[in-house]
């Protein structure tokens, strides 16, 4: 089956149909909002579901999984530079606080234009599911690389662009979602492909053709103006001392 026929499908045309219904609702102010909020993060956990398996590798797939693989990795790099170019110019500009530097990728807003598939309803589910309404894609509010994005400094280990890749100090192929293992062995696929797949509800047939990126980096910094050591005041939990 093509991409085409896949997203022809009765079950599949139905969930989105389910879901841009639940969405207009919320948009015109009709019904509970958090009630539509809830059915709409079942159904495109279903979505993911009914379209994942439809996924057969090939070799346009494959060709495919390599470039987002690739657009991603380099978006990640940048990142990285980016960050740690910002931080040693925040530390030479002032050295007093504690910082660090978040850096968030995110897919890009826009649908892609080279997706097979160009509809409005296709860009609407997009619209959806890249949270750009509301956090409805559990574990992808911070982007590709997981809960609170990724920090510089964390230490030595944790610092090199290998760990950010790979989440380890050597390149790795995190190749597990993948039914037929042989077809991507030799890929060198990064963490947050296996993330946004095995832990997000971005199905892969809305992975492969995305080539754009929306990056966030900003400066954190903790710090306080207490007079005395402790920032916490010292109770004692074990009373029945607030009476």
């Amino acid at each position: 089956m093509t991409v085409e026929e896949i997203f022809k499908l009765p079950d599949i045309i139905d969930i989105e149909k389910q879901i841009l219904d639940a969405q207009r609702d919320i948009e015109t102010g009709c019904g509970n909002e958090d009630c539509h909020a809830a059915v709409i993060r079942e159904l495109i956990r279903l979505r993911k579901k009914f379209l994942d398996r439809e996924f057969v590798m090939n070799g346009n797939y494959k060709s495919l999984l390599a470039d987002f693989n690739n657009a991603l990795r380099d978006a990640l790099v940048s990142i990285r530079k980016k960050a740690i170019k910002i931080y040693n110019g925040v530390k030479l500009a002032d050295t007093d606080d504690s910082f660090a530097v978040i850096g968030k990728c995110f897919l890009g807003y826009q649908y892609s234009s080279i997706h097979p598939v160009q509809s409005i309803r296709a860009k609407k589910i997009w619209a959806v599911l890249n949270n750009s309404l509301d956090d409805y894609n559990f574990h992808y509010e911070d982007g590709v690389t997981g809960i609170s994005g990724w920090k510089y400094p964390e230490g030595d280990n944790f610092d090199t662009e290998n760990y950010m890749l790979y989440l380890n100090n050597d390149a790795d192929n995190w190749n597990d979602w993948f039914v037929d293992k042989d077809a991507t062995k030799d890929m060198n696929l990064i963490h947050p492909v296996h993330f946004l797949l095995d832990h997000t509800r971005f199905s892969i047939f809305d992975l492969l053709w995305v080539r754009d990126f929306n990056v966030e980096i900003t400066v954190e910094t903790d710090y306080d103006t207490y007079s005395e050591y402790s920032e916490y005041d010292d109770l004692d939990w074990t009373k029945c001392d607030y009476l």
